[in-house]
């Protein structure tokens, strides 16, 4: 029993939230939301335990991806104390049990570090990638693309924003940019963001790429839909 998609939302929306508060890796967060929607599509979750599972992916996630892990004692500040240690390290054995320990996938970030490796751009095009690429974590329908077309969708739109050609003929190796999958992943990113841009609650992304430290990415316009037709 999958999350419904608005709860879903939030709680990725609390983790990406939570992840930048605590100076995460983005390999942790892609792996976090990857458990998360792994556990939850075998097991129903109850309302009251939403947060407990956010938080147990997360420490989950911190273990397999961090050098320095947070503690535990460092989410108990975080919720306020909600939930007790032995509540959090419970949640964690029952992810762990009902993943069988499985729980390292390949990542559309990583697919990502790849491409800009193959064909490096600037490092304000590096973070609106990224933005883009974040931002498909909220939305559960992205499922039905392969992390490598959601990373090199995620780049494509991003070079269009910075008015870099779209595509490069080292990325043509591994991605033709005009094949119908790849369309159809931009188009859908792009519908994504707009409602994401309009969306009054779902803010944790927006706010995180909005800082020097990230060049204020997010406030760039990233509706290209026009543009896509002279490319």
């Amino acid at each position: 029993m999958e999350l419904k998609d608005r709860v879903r939302k939030i709680m990725v929306d609390w983790i990406i939230k939570v992840h930048y508060t605590l100076s995460l890796s983005p390999e942790t967060l892609f792996l976090s939301v990857s458990l998360l929607d792994q556990y939850t599509s075998l097991f129903p979750t109850p309302r009251d335990a939403y947060q407990l599972t956010a938080i147990a992916v997360l420490l989950l996630s911190c273990k397999v991806e961090e050098v320095q892990p947070p503690l535990v004692e460092d989410f108990l500040q975080i919720t306020n104390h909600v939930f007790t240690r032995q509540q959090i390290k419970a949640a964690e054995y029952e992810i762990l049990a009902a993943l069988r320990f499985d729980l390292v996938r390949p990542s559309s970030f990583e697919f990502m570090l790849f491409y800009l490796n193959v064909s490096p751009v600037p490092e304000i095009v590096e973070y609106s990638a990224c933005y883009v690429l974040e931002s498909t974590l909220m939305e559960s329908s992205m499922y039905q693309f392969t992390p490598s077309l959601l990373a090199g969708a995620s780049l494509f739109i991003s070079r269009i924003v910075h008015r870099l050609p779209p595509w490069t003929p080292e990325l043509s190796r591994f991605h033709a940019a005009e094949c119908e999958d790849f369309q159809n992943c931009v188009d859908s990113i792009l519908r994504h963001l707009a409602g994401l841009r309009r969306s009054v609650t779902m803010k944790g992304l927006y706010r995180k790429y909005s800082i020097p430290a990230y060049m204020h990415v997010s406030a760039f316009d990233y509706d290209v839909r026009g543009l896509l037709d002279f490319i």
